[in-house]
C-alpha cells in the first residue's frame, strides 16, 4: 500500500494478495474509524489489458498493461471496511 505525502491514510490500511493461474486475488482492510485510501501496487505484463472485479459488490473496473497497474489500484474505504478484489487479464492479452 502507498498513500501520498498529504494524505496518511494509507497507514490505516492492510492489503494481502496472491497471484494465481487467472490473475490476481487482492484483500484490502481499513483498520481505522475514519475513511481511508491508498495504491495498492500489482506486477502485470507491459501489453496485458483486463479488469478488477470487487468480489463484494460485483462492480468492474478496466487496467491496462503494466504502466496502468504500476500506478496501483486506487481503493477508498470506509471506517472498518473491506474489499476483495480479483483481477483477469482479458483473453489473448497474457
Amino acid at each position: 500500500m502507498t498513500g501520498w505525502p498529504d494524505n496518511a491514510t494509507s497507514e490505516s490500511l492492510l492489503a494481502w494478495q496472491w497471484v494465481d493461474d487467472d490473475g490476481h486475488v487482492v484483500i484490502v482492510v481499513n483498520l481505522s474509524a475514519s475513511r481511508a485510501d491508498g495504491m495498492v501496487q500489482l506486477t502485470v505484463d507491459d501489453d496485458e489489458r483486463g479488469e478488477v472485479v470487487d468480489l463484494l459488490t460485483g462492480e468492474r473496473y478496466p487496467y491496462l498493461g503494466a504502466a496502468g497497474a504500476a500506478q496501483g489500484l486506487y481503493v477508498r474505504l470506509d471506517a472498518w471496511g473491506a474489499q476483495v478484489l480479483s483481477t483477469r487479464p482479458l483473453a489473448g492479452t497474457q
